[in-house]
């Protein structure tokens, strides 16, 4: 077998060892399962806050780019790309550290709605000026043609 396949923890509303592992952790009245979801920029809106608490390398983070695309602010560990996505536009924390994390919620939270609001408007216009197509598209065409320029196999 490949290795590939379905966990069974998957986030389905069915989901009956995710509903035990909720409930066994006492969260069962503050988790909601709402399965697999393609409408996400319908839900960001609702957030008071994303997390993004990757103990490994995070190349990208789309979820930190469509939460802040939101306008919702985040929390992460500073983990591959997180602190340059999120820049002075939310919080960064050390990787596997539970306490620095629930310290960078109380952080956020402290911040009041209206601190948290202002902060997602930062966020959005962070997103929106560094990682729009018409910025980054270019950045990419630089990079691939400085790796072919770089490797003399290539250029033949």
């Amino acid at each position: 077998s490949s290795g590939c396949h379905r966990s069974s923890t998957r986030p389905q509303p069915d989901n009956t060892a995710l509903a035990a592992a909720i409930a066994g952790h006492g969260l069962a009245g503050r988790v909601l399962s709402l399965g697999e979801r393609s409408d996400l920029e319908e839900l960001y809106p609702a957030f008071d806050i994303v997390s993004l608490a990757s103990a490994f390398g995070e190349a990208l983070p789309m979820v930190l780019g469509e939460a802040m695309a939101c306008g919702v602010p985040c929390v992460a560990t500073d983990t591959g790309d997180c602190a340059a996505v999120i820049a002075d536009a939310g919080i960064i924390v050390p990787p596997r550290d539970p306490q620095a994390l629930a310290a960078g919620w109380q952080r956020m939270i402290a911040l009041g709605r209206d601190g948290r609001r202002a902060l997602g408007l930062r966020a959005r216009a962070q997103i929106v000026e560094n990682y729009n197509l018409e910025r980054i598209v270019p950045r990419f065409e630089a990079l691939y043609c400085e790796i072919t320029a770089q490797d003399p196999a290539r250029r033949s």
